[in-house]
Formats: C-alpha cells, sequence, structure tokens
C-alpha cells in the first residue's frame, strides 16, 4: 500500500521494547517516558492508519463493485446453462417417451 503503517507498527514495538526494559531494570523514569513514547507511537500509528484508509477506500470499492460485478455476471451465466441443461434434459426425456409410445 505504501502507506508507511509497517514503520509506524516497527516504532511502537521499537518504543514497547525500551519501556519494558526500563521495567526489568527497574529505571522507573525511563519506563514512564518510554511509555509515554509508546503512548505518541500509538496515536501516530492511528493516523497514519486512518489516512490510508481514507486515501485508498475509493479504489477499494471500485475494485470490489467490478468483482462483484463479475461474480454476479458468472452466477448468472451458470443459472442459464443449468436452465438450458434442465430443458434439454426434459426434451431428450419426452422424446424417449414418444419413441417408446410409438412402438
Amino acid at each position: 500500500m505504501g502507506c508507511g503503517i509497517f514503520n509506524k507498527i516497527e516504532k511502537v514495538f521499537i518504543n514497547l521494547d525500551g519501556c519494558l526494559e526500563a521495567l526489568v531494570e527497574n529505571r522507573k523514569k525511563d519506563a514512564v517516558k518510554k511509555l509515554f513514547g509508546v503512548g505518541k507511537s500509538l496515536t501516530e500509528l492511528t493516523i497514519e492508519t486512518t489516512s490510508c484508509v481514507i486515501k485508498h477506500t475509493p479504489q477499494a470499492i471500485s475494485t470490489i463493485r467490478e468483482v462483484k460485478k463479475d461474480i454476479i455476471s458468472t452466477i448468472e451465466t451458470e443459472i442459464k446453462e443449468a436452465q438450458k441443461e434442465e430443458k434439454q434434459r426434459l426434451l431428450e426425456d419426452k422424446i424417449k417417451k414418444l419413441e417408446r409410445f410409438k412402438k
């Protein structure tokens, strides 16, 4: 997609790792500082994800519309083919009955 979402996710995990490391080493001030960094990174990720969704929604809707048309067309074709085959089978059955009746 090219939205930069993966970079933001990576930043969240890097900050989270730093926060956990500071907690393990009992550096409370650093842990709090890193925790705010995690919150900031999550906010950036949310903004980036939202803007990416907004940017690509029209394209996604257009693609979904085309796929829907293709699926409906395929289903219609299959139904018509099945109906045609059923009519052909019924016609063949009637012909066989008439042939038996004729004998």
